[in-house]
């Protein structure tokens, strides 16, 4: 048995979940979910209900003790090796790659997966199933309809600007940063050197009235703008839509770029996740995606 422990936004828990369907498939295991952080995190939802999911959700009976509750509990059943074994995405580490092989011997028995496991590789060789475990359900609103009919009309770009949390916090800043203008201005340069003829870019952000006062370009731009309520999975169904991507440095956009499956597909995202390099341990973009310098 597989289970993966789900936390944060869409974008994380996109890449939670395919790590770990990609290792209830690698090792012929069956795959749960807990979703206990959603519990005692009343700002954050568990966003995969509007996905192709196959997981269930896992009983108490078979989750580890949680540590904000269980602490000496959660420690002993840790480091102690207790069922199921606890897994991390940084046991994959080597040098700045990741090896989905190398901790196999964890996966032989009751394995409980924990961490961020932010890189396509850690699910490249089960990508097509990963593919249509995240494809999406349901109905667009109007709006994201009205969105969606625009964007097939004729060759189209998504851009990513992501402020919220980012600016919010000057710790949150100070590790992660926002993708400066220039970082735009070179991946809006670079798209262009590889469409012919016109297009039209569909803008993307939790801060819209920023990026409607500080974006310029010569193409149509059309912000997509969510209303009172934000939909994160429509807004991500949306994206992954368009033809060609500008992503920030946001799991989100990562998603809304890998989620569009054209091969010919132009992605351009930053070269840099973090302000610090150091804080890098693995490759968050796949290799075929164009980067350029997040940071001016």
């Amino acid at each position: 048995m597989i289970i993966t422990r789900l936390r944060g936004g869409l974008g994380n828990q996109l890449f939670q979940y395919a790590a770990g369907q990609a290792a209830a498939l690698r090792y012929d295991q069956r795959h749960f979910l807990d979703l206990r952080f959603f519990e005692v995190n009343s700002h954050r939802d568990f966003g995969l209900r509007k996905f192709n999911i196959s997981a269930g959700i896992a009983s108490e009976e078979v989750l580890p003790p949680l540590k904000e509750s269980e602490l000496f509990r959660y420690a002993v059943w840790k480091y102690f090796g207790r069922n199921p074994t606890y897994v991390r995405d940084m046991d994959f580490v080597n040098a700045s790659n990741v090896e989905p092989q190398r901790a196999k011997h964890k996966f032989h028995r009751h394995a409980y997966m924990a961490g961020l496991w932010c890189s396509e590789l850690f699910f490249s060789d089960f990508a097509a199933e990963i593919r249509q475990e995240l494809s999406f359900t349901g109905m667009l609103s109007e709006r994201g309809s009205d969105i969606m009919d625009q964007i097939r009309e004729g060759t189209s770009v998504s851009l990513h600007i992501r402020r919220g949390d980012y600016v919010q916090s000057d710790a949150v800043m100070k590790r992660f940063g926002v993708c400066s203008g220039g970082y735009y201005d070179r991946a809006l340069k670079h798209v262009r050197s590889k469409l012919n003829g016109e297009f039209k870019i569909f803008v993307f952000s939790d801060d819209l009235s920023w990026a409607r006062e500080n974006l310029c370009a010569p193409e149509e731009l059309v912000f997509v703008d969510a209303g009172s309520v934000r939909v994160p999975h429509e807004d991500l169904r949306l994206m992954a839509a368009c033809d060609h991507h500008i992503t920030a440095n946001s799991t989100f956009s990562w998603w809304g770029a890998w989620l569009n499956a054209d091969p010919d597909k132009t992605v351009v995202c930053p070269e840099e996740w973090y302000v610090s390099r150091k804080k890098t341990k693995f490759r968050i973009a796949p290799i075929d995606w164009v980067a350029y310098p997040a940071f001016d």
